[in-house]
C-alpha cells in the first residue's frame, strides 16, 4: 500500500459549517491532510506566512469588517508566496467578481488559481482539491 502524502491546506472560511465539514469532506486514503483555518483577513495572512499551506481554500466573501476575501487574495499574490494554488469558493457566481480576482492574482503570480461557487457540489470540490494537491511538488 502506498503511503498518504502529506499536505497542508489553509481554510479562510467565516462561516463555522463550512469549517467543520470541509476537512470531513475531504478526508481520503490518498492524502494526510493537516488543516488550519482563519475567518478573518488578519488571521489568513498571518496563517500563510506561519503554517505555509500546500492550498489555500479562500472564502472571498468574508464578512471581515475592514477588508475581505479580495484583499487576501491580493496580498497572498503579492507577497510572492510560493502556493501552487489558491482555491477561491465563493458564493458570487458574478463573472466580472471572477474576472477581477483572476486579473488580480496574474498580476503578481504564475501559478494556478480555481474558482468554485459554494453552490458547487461536494464531490466537485473535493475533486478540485485532490487534483490541486496531486500538482504540488513534494
Amino acid at each position: 500500500m502506498v503511503a498518504p502524502i502529506n499536505r497542508r491546506i489553509l481554510l479562510v472560511e467565516d462561516n463555522d459549517l463550512f469549517l467543520e465539514a470541509l476537512p470531513r469532506l475531504l478526508d481520503s486514503p490518498e492524502f494526510a491532510l493537516d488543516f488550519e483555518s482563519a475567518k478573518d483577513t488578519q488571521h489568513a495572512l498571518s496563517k500563510v506566512q506561519s503554517f505555509q499551506p500546500h492550498l489555500v481554500s479562500l472564502d472571498l466573501n468574508l464578512l471581515d469588517a475592514c477588508n475581505g476575501g479580495m484583499y487576501v487574495l491580493k496580498e497572498i499574490a503579492q507577497a510572492q508566496c510560493a502556493l501552487p494554488l489558491i482555491l477561491v469558493f465563493t458564493g458570487a457566481s458574478d463573472d466580472i467578481f471572477r474576472q477581477a480576482g483572476e486579473t488580480l492574482w496574474r498580476k503578481f503570480q504564475t501559478s494556478r488559481l480555481g474558482w468554485l461557487c459554494k453552490s458547487c457540489g461536494s464531490s466537485e470540490y473535493a475533486t478540485a482539491v485532490y487534483a490541486a494537491l496531486r500538482e504540488v511538488k513534494a
